[in-house]
């Protein structure tokens, strides 16, 4: 099974490398950088978080474009979306964290 992956404020080229076949576990923290490992097996668990009031990326490239396309290509995406600005606030962190160890579930 491919590991799990993290997203999030700056996922606007996840779609791109996503093209380029299932994620290895770096490409975690290094995705659009590296060139995937052979053979491709499986499609990792993503989960992905952005701010409703982000003046960086729009929340509604995320909300309306790269969850719906990466569920349509049968990715197994957790989106949560929260108040704030450009930021990782700390509940968001723990979530993501509980999510990526399977504590529990990503509201």
């Amino acid at each position: 099974m491919a590991a799990p992956m993290l997203a999030g404020c700056n996922s606007a080229a996840l779609p791109r490398r996503l093209q380029r076949g299932p994620l290895k576990p770096l490409d975690r923290s290094l995705a659009g950088r590296l060139q995937p490992a052979e053979p491709l097996v499986g499609k990792p668990p993503i989960y992905i978080s952005h701010s409703s009031s982000d003046s960086i990326l729009p929340v509604r490239t995320t909300r309306e474009s790269l969850v719906p396309d990466l569920s349509n290509a049968n990715y197994d995406v957790t989106y949560e979306e929260f108040d704030g600005d450009h930021e990782v606030p700390a509940g968001i962190s723990e979530s993501a964290l509980d999510w990526f160890l399977g504590v529990s579930p990503a509201p």
